[in-house]
């Protein structure tokens, strides 16, 4: 699980059926490669997208997923479209609401006859056996390393990392940085995020790394003396402050003293937080490629399209995601759907799924590959830290894979 940068009380790595807590090898720029120079009146290929840009356990994160995905989509319809189709983004804000959400993901599949599902919702388990059964490929943007679904279902398919890898980076990660004791403190509001403690202390045992203490806090407790003073007595060199806000966390600790090294996960330190210097030696994962980098042709093309969106993002590690969803979809329907279709189909959408194997697209993801029947969990994550106040690719476009 991780925790997510929409919902303050989601944990990384392991999630539950609310969508909580529990987040190649190379080829050409898809994106490149997926576009025309010339226009077009072909069918288009019209692609549902639900997110949760709103809703009472929302932390402010409202645009950055639809934003750069319709940058994408404007990019790839100024080229041509993708084998001479347009393509049209449907996007719907499900305010996190289970409900709400599946009643959005029945009417793309009925009334708009979408040939696959861009999935930002932390309700997605809502409507997942709908999506199954109805054979519409469902794509993540920010949401591989926050569901059980990428983990499990064969019809969901993950741009990055998905979920107990997630949780393993955050290990990983305290661990590259030179700690052998890990601290926990997770969020007391939903009692689901305390489920992140045994799996916590099961992965570490693969690291190794040794998990010195567990506490729980609360996002509305007006100070955290009292699991710094307990993570710091542990002896803990590491910290991941889980669903609690990190900036808060720390601060208070330094106050005791204590300044251990902190884990991020998935852009939890958010922009307005990596200046703390208390924050100053922050590390964690991400289930693609760290967003600074570029130097592949598709890490250039990503800043070309999306580097407006990434100066204004509330987070900016879901800019990333969405649009390495976006390639995603874009790279299965370059080899799915011909030119000339003239009524472009979720089969082919899920048959260009099916020629994905061991890719990168380009330098934006982790290894992903695809099996027809099977579930695809993507085991490979990518490190990234804050150093001086700024982002950093701590270990360049490396990814560590789970055995």
């Amino acid at each position: 699980m991780r925790i997510s940068r929409r919902r303050v009380w989601a944990v990384p790595g392991l999630l539950l059926t609310v969508g909580l807590v529990v987040a190649a090898c190379g080829g050409a720029s898809p994106a490149r490669a997926a576009v025309s120079p010339r226009t077009t009146a072909a069918a288009p290929l019209v692609v549902g997208e639900v997110d949760s840009q709103s809703g009472s356990t929302q932390s402010g994160l409202v645009t950055d997923l639809p934003d750069t995905v319709k940058l994408w989509e404007s990019y790839v319809n100024s080229h041509g479209g993708i084998n001479g189709h347009p393509v049209r983004v449907i996007d719907k804000n499900d305010n996190n609401d289970p409900a709400t959400s599946s009643a959005i993901v029945h009417a793309f599949v009925t009334n708009n006859h979408v040939i696959a599902i861009l999935d930002g919702s932390g309700q997605d388990a809502a409507w997942a056996s709908f999506a199954s059964q109805s054979k519409v490929p469902v794509i993540s943007l920010d949401q591989a390393g926050d569901g059980f679904q990428y983990f499990t279902q064969p019809d969901f398919f993950a741009n990055g990392t998905t979920v107990l890898t997630i949780l393993w980076g955050q290990l990983k990660a305290a661990a590259e940085a030179g700690s052998k004791t890990y601290a926990l403190i997770y969020c007391s509001e939903v009692p689901a995020c305390a489920q992140a403690a045994p799996v916590t202390k099961s992965l570490a045992k693969t690291i190794p790394i040794n998990v010195v203490y567990v506490a729980k806090a609360s996002n509305t407790q007006p100070d955290y003396t009292a699991v710094c003073l307990g993570a710091k007595q542990a002896g803990a060199k590491a910290v991941f402050a889980a669903g609690v806000a990190p900036q808060r966390v720390a601060d208070d600790c330094a106050r005791q003293g204590y300044k251990p090294i902190w884990i991020t996960s998935q852009g939890t330190v958010n922009p307005a937080a990596i200046k703390d210097p208390n924050l100053s030696s922050s590390t964690g994962d991400l289930q693609d490629f760290p967003w600074m980098l570029d130097t592949t042709p598709a890490q250039k093309l990503f800043h070309r399209i999306e580097g407006g969106e990434l100066t204004k993002a509330s987070t900016q590690a879901n800019v990333d995601f969405a649009y390495v969803g976006a390639v995603l979809f874009q790279t299965a329907a370059t080899a799915g759907v011909k030119a000339g279709d003239k009524a472009p189909s979720a089969e082919g959408i899920l048959n260009g799924l099916y020629t994905i194997h061991a890719s990168t697209l380009g330098g934006l993801a982790p290894p992903l590959s695809f099996t027809a029947g099977n579930a695809n969990p993507v085991k490979c994550v990518f490190l990234y830290g804050v150093v001086k106040g700024r982002y950093a690719a701590t270990h360049g476009d490396k990814y560590f894979c789970q055995s």
